[in-house]
């Protein structure tokens, strides 16, 4: 499968304070690379569901073929030929994955803290 989300800008736009915003900037440079390749995997498959989405019939035959040859060449001239603006989708998904996990993060952070303000009343009460 062609890796769309390899592009420098895509990776730029992910890792853009994205440990800050996850306070996770003591992470080992191991632990980050391997976040920023989830992140990058999962920006690539939302980035082929939604040119898949965006095409007609006739033209995702072809566009789930070159995907499956790998054809890095081929897909950037599958876009072309289809005005495919793929640098817009690029962004566009990669700061909707940027926001998503940051949201689930805060929203994992706020509930281990009332989880553990609860723990406290429950102990302090007994």
């Amino acid at each position: 499968m062609v890796n769309i989300a390899e592009d420098q800008q895509v990776k730029d736009i992910i890792e853009k304070d994205i440990f800050v915003l996850l306070k996770a900037e003591n992470l080992s440079d191991e632990q980050k690379a391997i976040l920023m390749a989830k992140l990058t995997d999962e920006a690539n498959l939302r980035i082929l569901i939604h040119v898949d989405e965006m095409l007609a019939d006739s033209a995702k035959t072809e566009f789930k073929r070159i995907v499956s040859e790998g054809d890095s060449e081929m897909l950037s001239a599958f876009f072309v030929a289809n005005n495919i603006d793929i640098a817009m989708i690029f962004a566009d998904i990669a700061l909707q994955l940027k926001a998503e996990v940051v949201a689930y993060n805060n929203y994992l952070t706020t509930s281990a803290k009332v989880l553990a303000t609860s723990a406290k009343q429950v102990k302090g009460d007994k």
